[in-house]
């Protein structure tokens, strides 16, 4: 048994799920887990509902960072992530426990350049790893990236001795991210989503499918900040029949993410939306309500604005078998295209988006989404933690 210390940077809709699941996933390998909180009262909600035994293996401590003023020019973000990465290794000395590997759920938070091994090792006298969400400079290239080596790589905290391994989500930057870290072992993490049964009394689920009345339902889901494609597919639905299709938006808008002509666009769209449209700006709940908005949809879009990084909607469109529009390039589009669980689009283009979702009509194989739930499941993540453990002994 060995012990393992997750640390969670935030709370609150995925963040909660994902700390559940992997902290589900080290119980069944037989470990111990400390998980380092803001909230630790919903984790203590959760695990009350679990076996007694898996309980006792389980504490939680409350963890809280003030974001410290930020030091002027360039050096915000160094002072700021290297505060973040003291401040959980204090943490964790303050609880007592003795870990044998603390565990980043977001291990961004502890990269940037200038933030060095040799840095880091001052202030963490533990083995450590995590998830690697948005090596984006492997997948983008970044101004001045000819200089962005050694102390200045993003990566360059990775070099540390106390890191045995990293985990990645995209599966597609493995390889050169660890040509880059020298051979230091890289491993590819399933992106786990959270299958919980759909809300039968979601009524935001019930109230779309009135509305539709048999037409083909897109959705986009979640957090409606510009990244996630809002105004494409607004634009988009000019060009596709109201008698076939019906749309919804349901999820917080992030209004202030979007340019000021893009503003506008959102604000004439919502004061007067298309009879075939649902608009919901409220948070959805909870995973149960999520997978109600899946499951009454036909079509799922996330053809996100130049985002290079993974999605867990990805795995969420294969368990409740939804076709999924995305865009083209980076690891969503080269996931849809190797397992054609749906298509995918070029950034910003209204005519290919709606050519892909009157293609999308026609139904997806149900062996392709089960292909790809199988690759982003449960037992890949425990096989994928059982690597990662065994580099820390």
């Amino acid at each position: 048994m060995r012990h393992i210390a997750l640390i969670s940077p935030s709370t609150g809709g995925h963040h909660d799920s994902y700390l559940q699941i992997y902290t589900t996933s080290l119980l069944r390998l037989g470990h111990r887990v400390t998980v380092f909180t803001s909230r630790p009262d919903r984790i203590n909600v959760w695990l009350a509902e679990r076996p007694l035994g898996e309980q006792k293996r389980v504490d939680t401590v409350m963890t809280t960072f003030s974001t410290p003023r930020p030091a002027l020019g360039p050096l915000s973000t160094l002072v700021g992530k290297y505060q973040w990465v003291q401040a959980m290794s204090a943490a964790v000395q303050r609880s007592g426990i003795q870990p044998d590997l603390l565990f980043h759920m977001w291990l961004d938070n502890c990269l940037t350049p200038g933030l060095t091994a040799w840095l880091t090792d001052q202030v963490v006298p533990y083995h450590w790893s995590g998830i690697y969400f948005h090596p984006w400079y492997l997948r983008t290239p970044l101004s001045f990236q000819h200089f962005r080596r050694g102390a200045l790589a993003s990566y360059a905290a990775l070099m540390s001795m106390r890191c045995p391994a990293v985990a990645v989500l995209d599966e597609g930057i493995a390889d050169e991210l660890q040509r880059q870290l020298h051979g230091k072992p890289v491993i590819p993490f399933p992106d786990i989503a959270d299958a919980t049964p759909p809300d039968p009394q979601y009524a935001p689920a019930h109230e779309i499918c009135r509305r539709a009345r048999g037409r083909k339902v897109v959705s986009l889901l979640g957090a409606l900040s510009r990244r996630k494609g809002t105004v494409l597919l607004m634009q988009s639905m000019g060009r596709l029949h109201q008698e076939e299709f019906f749309f919804v938006f349901a999820g917080v808008l992030d209004y202030d993410s979007y340019t000021p002509a893009e503003q506008r666009t959102v604000q004439e769209f919502a004061e007067n939306p298309p009879e075939n449209c649902y608009l919901d700006f409220s948070y959805i709940p909870n995973e149960g309500a999520f997978n109600a908005l899946i499951a009454a949809s036909d079509i799922l879009f996330a053809a996100y604005l130049h985002f290079p990084s993974s999605s867990n909607l990805l795995t969420k469109a294969a368990i409740f078998q939804k076709p999924i529009v995305v865009s083209q390039g980076y690891c969503m589009g080269e996931r849809v295209h190797k397992y054609g669980i749906g298509l995918a689009i070029p950034d910003s283009d209204t005519v290919a988006c709606a050519e892909a979702i009157r293609q999308l009509r026609t139904q997806v194989p149900p062996e392709r989404f089960a292909n790809y739930a199988q690759v982003h499941s449960l037992s890949r993540l425990d096989a994928a933690f059982t690597q990662l453990i065994c580099y820390s002994t």
